[in-house]
C-alpha cells in the first residue's frame, strides 16, 4: 500500500469512526429526551387549563411532561373560591369511579383525605377522542381541594 492510500485509509476510518460515535451520543441523548419528555411546570398547566388567575390559589404542586403525542401531566392546589376551568362545556360530570384517584393518592399522599372523602367529591372529565387524550378534575368540596390530570 502506498503511502497516499494508508492515509486516505487512516482519515477515511477517523471519519467514519467519528460519524458514528457522534449518531451513537445523539442518539443517547435524543433516547434521554424522549424519556423525559418536556417537563411541564405546575404554573404553566394551570393557567393552560384555568381561567382565574394563579394568585388566587395556594399550595400548587404538580408535575409531568409532554412528548409529541403522550401527555401526562398533574397538579394538585386549594382554593377558597370555585376555579374557572377553561372549556367547562364540554366536560361532564362524572362519578368518583371515573377520576384517576389511585394515580392522586400516588402523586399526593399528604392529601389522601381530601381524595377518600366520596360525599365530598366533584368530579369533571373530558375525553378528547376515544382512547386518546383525557382530562379530569377532582374537587373535595369540604377541603376546597383541587386535583387535576391530563393524560393519554
Amino acid at each position: 500500500m502506498s503511502k497516499k492510500t494508508k492515509l486516505s485509509f487512516v482519515v477515511g476510518s477517523t471519519l467514519l469512526i467519528s460519524i458514528v460515535m457522534l449518531y451513537a451520543f445523539r442518539m443517547e441523548i435524543g433516547s434521554r429526551l424522549l424519556a423525559r419528555g418536556f417537563q411541564v411546570s405546575p404554573e404553566d398547566n394551570f393557567n393552560y387549563e384555568f381561567s382565574t388567575p394563579i394568585e388566587q390559589i395556594e399550595g400548587l404542586r404538580g408535575g409531568g411532561s409532554t412528548w409529541m403525542d403522550h401527555h401526562d401531566t398533574y397538579i394538585r392546589f386549594r382554593c377558597e373560591r370555585v376555579v374557572e376551568l377553561k372549556g367547562i362545556e364540554s366536560y361532564r360530570k362524572a362519578g368518583v369511579e371515573a377520576a384517576p384517584m389511585a394515580f392522586f393518592k400516588e402523586k399526593f399522599p399528604r392529601d389522601s383525605d381530601s381524595l377518600e372523602d366520596p360525599e365530598n367529591i366533584v368530579v369533571y372529565s373530558k375525553t378528547i377522542s376515544p382512547g386518546k387524550m383525557k382530562k379530569c378534575l377532582v374537587h373535595n368540596t369540604r377541603t376546597q381541594t383541587y386535583f387535576f390530570r391530563v393524560w393519554n
